[in-house]
């Protein structure tokens, strides 16, 4: 599974850095989700542990690396995934790579938010197990760059805004 899933990774986001895939692989292997067919992993995103404390703490997921194999896209495979993901968890965070993403993430219930990339004590994403690996492995300086997050939650949630040190983009 690991092979097929990194050379869907490397098909999706043509990323360089084997040094990042590696740390991604080593340490969130485990929390990859993927759709097979017939033809082998179709589709495939990871599911991060994180806390979010905001007006409290919860519990949800990052979904990071979200990929269709380029042959099987616009099937609804990676919808078929992420409704699956909602059905799992409580609350979802991701980072779109476009604005022509944050239309197809809304479509599935996400709503968008503001995010800065810096550290704090409160309205801020913390990694969890592995996944704080992964962040602790990276070493990232908060850059106070701002982005939109878009979110999903079962329950009647608000998120405004989120510090979010790891982007990952």
């Amino acid at each position: 599974m690991e092979k097929e899933c990194r050379q869907l990774y490397r098909q999706a986001f043509c990323d360089p850095n084997n040094d990042f895939e590696n740390l991604l692989f080593k340490h969130c292997l485990k929390y990859i989700n993927t759709l097979n067919t017939e033809n082998g992993i179709v589709s495939m995103c990871f599911l991060l542990p994180c806390e979010i404390l905001a007006d409290k703490k919860y519990d949800g997921v990052y979904l990071y690396a979200a990929a269709t194999r380029t042959e099987f896209r616009a099937r609804g495979y990676m919808s078929t995934l992420i409704e699956k993901a909602k059905a799992e968890n409580d609350i979802i965070i991701l980072r779109p790579a476009n604005s022509k993403l944050v239309k197809y993430y809304n479509k599935l219930g996400f709503k968008p938010i503001k995010a800065v990339s810096k550290d704090s004590d409160k309205n801020c994403i913390i990694p969890k197990k592995s996944f704080g690996k992964l962040a602790d492995a990276l070493s990232v300086k908060a850059t106070g760059e701002e982005y939109t997050l878009m979110y999903y939650s079962k329950k009647d949630i608000i998120f405004e805004n989120l510090n979010f040190k790891y982007s990952m983009n």
